[in-house]
């Protein structure tokens, strides 16, 4: 039988095997039902294999919801405290973002992207794992926060994380609070996951010779209207930035910001010690930006400079 999907599950042609389960208390009392999963265990044909799934279950008038979730894979373990949806009665699912309340949480989980492509097959090639991940969510789909205690992605990246999200399921209409007070990773991991391809040469080597970095952020507002905070903390120097946009007429979004860094060791950074000492310059943007356009203003003070031995002040850009 031909397979509408080249990798992952084919949910119009599931194929389970190997499937054993085992239920304990199963209990109808009214409305309710109550039941508790001591272990199921299933392998679909994709290759996706359920080594255990357990936890217990309940469904009662407009609330539905597991407990003390265990999910595990050959790569992965899930572990559930709590996942629950919960409405006044049936009728309110009817409008399910904005009236449904969902509580979940996850402690000491490992998830790796190896599982999670059988079902998002974009992640195939992506071989990530995630670890000590510690995460909570509380509110309904419009209006709703989470929070990333701890994470750690791959090796050597770690995050920490709270977010508030209102609007959805419009997302030209969503307001962000998003902070992230700690972001630590190495500088060339950091960027490699974000672009998702090799890196070229002489980026990657600016990136190695920065090291560690650590990265500070705050961002509220619309994607389109919004005012951002950033501090990045590396082996050779801090930098921080702040940024502002807001739309104008005509499609168009004015642009408002500055950086600024202190003791940059720039020689280091760039693989020229024989050349460039440390820098600590600020630059200011402002300007109005649009798809295909931009007219910007910047002007840059550079209050140290070392280059070819001597030490340069009072720069202006």
């Amino acid at each position: 039988e031909r397979r509408g999907r080249e990798y992952g599950i084919d949910f119009t042609h599931m194929h389970l095997d190997s499937l054993n389960a085992r239920v304990d208390d199963f209990t109808i009392d009214g409305q309710s039902i109550y039941t508790t999963i001591e272990t199921l265990s299933a392998r679909e044909r994709s290759g996706f294999a359920l080594d255990r799934f357990a936890g217990r279950f309940y469904l009662t008038n407009g609330c539905m919801g597991f407990e003390d979730v265990s999910v595990v894979t050959g790569r992965s373990n899930v572990q559930i405290p709590y996942i629950s949806l919960a409405g006044d009665s049936w009728a309110e699912y009817k409008d399910f973002i904005g009236e449904v309340r969902i509580d979940a949480s996850m402690r000491n989980t490992t998830v790796s992207t190896d599982d999670i492509a059988f079902f998002a097959p974009k992640l195939r090639d992506w071989h990530v794992d995630f670890t000590d991940v510690n995460v909570e969510v509380a509110g309904v789909v419009s209006d709703f926060t989470g929070r990333i205690r701890s994470m750690q992605i791959g090796e050597g990246t770690t995050l920490v994380a709270d977010a508030s999200v209102k609007g959805l399921p419009d997302i030209r209409k969503t307001r962000f609070d998003l902070s992230v007070p700690r972001l630590r990773s190495a500088a060339d991991d950091l960027a490699r996951r974000i672009a998702r391809k090799p890196l070229p040469g002489k980026v990657r080597g600016v990136l190695e010779h920065a090291g560690g970095v650590g990265v500070d952020l705050r961002f509220r507002g619309l994607l389109s209207s919004f005012d951002m905070q950033l501090g990045a903390a590396t082996g050779v120097g801090n930098v921080s930035c702040n940024l502002k946009m807001a739309p104008v007429k005509g499609g168009l979004s004015s642009v408002r910001g500055d950086v600024e860094t202190r003791n940059l060791r720039l020689g280091e950074l760039l693989g020229r010690r024989d050349l460039l000492g440390n820098a600590t310059l600020s630059a200011y943007i402002d300007g109005v930006v649009g798809k295909g356009y931009t007219d910007a203003n910047v002007v840059g003070n550079v209050t140290q400079l070392g280059f070819n031995g001597y030490v340069y002040d009072s720069l202006r850009l």
